[in-house]
């Protein structure tokens, strides 16, 4: 008897648990304040508007790379869907929302973006002699609207803010990162709005080949120094009481060595 209520409090206590995790990732927006912000991350989520909702999912095609989340998804929704498309979405419609961010290599930037960016930097070097590029990425966003087709959106209302890990083989490098994005035909640079290590945060309108910058300047100062400190340290070593007699002393034993041969040499002389 003892056993069997045992067993049914286990499986009461595994679906509870079950439905509070499915239910925390419902958030409903009536109830959101300034200070409620909405991350997207890995898993999808769903935030309540009047009688609709809105579904928002983030795939990064490659974590190893680069992932990116979502900061404030209520703000997002505003800068994706038109104002007939949040009517709808309160009257009842269920919406999805899909952001994909797809690593590039060089060779797969189109020639006339990677011309783009290769004048930005031309320019930013400028002031940032030492600017260098890192990684390329592609951002895009398809939504669903009730029992529509997907739709590809090319034009946000307003900036969308998003956090970009740096990939870990580029974390001892430094934490001066930029992200530069273009929007028709013009490169914007976006600095870190939240200085986290390892992760950069920014602002932006553009759906297309954002491209992760480094200043290298403060690296190479900061190596600079240390070879200035290093070689401050040799000259004090050489400047030690210890070592300083050591080396008269090798001296003085140098000359009269040489002093020692030079009369050998006169003696040799006189004998023949």
């Amino acid at each position: 008897m003892i056993k069997n209520i045992l067993k049914k409090t286990a499986i009461f206590g595994i679906m509870f648990a079950f439905i509070f995790i499915s239910a925390s990732m419902i958030v409903s927006a009536e109830n959101s304040t300034d200070t409620d912000i909405i991350i997207v991350k890995e898993k999808p989520v769903t935030i309540r508007i009047d009688h609709g909702s809105i579904s928002f999912t983030v795939k990064n095609e490659n974590k190893n790379v680069t992932k990116v989340s979502i900061i404030d998804a209520l703000s997002a929704a505003e800068a994706i869907l038109s104002d007939d498309e949040m009517k709808n979405v309160m009257a009842g419609t269920k919406t999805q929302i899909v952001l994909r961010v797809v690593p590039l290599y060089e060779s797969g930037v189109s020639k006339t973006d990677l011309a783009y960016i290769e004048d930005a930097i031309s320019e930013l070097r400028t002031d940032m002699p030492q600017l260098k590029k890192r990684n390329f990425v592609d951002i895009s966003i398809k939504i669903k609207t009730g029992h529509d087709d997907w739709k590809e959106i090319y034009e946000l209302n307003s900036p969308i803010k998003l956090m970009m890990g740096i990939p870990s083989y580029y974390e001892d490098i430094g934490d001066n990162y930029y992200v530069l994005s273009i929007s028709d035909g013009k490169v914007k640079m976006h600095e870190d709005l939240d200085m986290k290590p390892n992760k950069i945060t920014f602002e932006t309108n553009s759906l297309s080949t954002h491209t992760l910058v480094f200043n290298a300047e403060e690296q190479e100062t900061s190596s600079k120094v240390i070879d200035e400190e290093e070689s401050k340290l040799s000259l004090s070593f050489l400047s030690d009481d210890s070592v300083g007699w050591f080396l008269a002393a090798t001296v003085l034993i140098v000359a009269l060595i040489r002093d020692r041969v030079k009369a050998v040499n006169r003696k040799n002389t006189k004998k023949r």
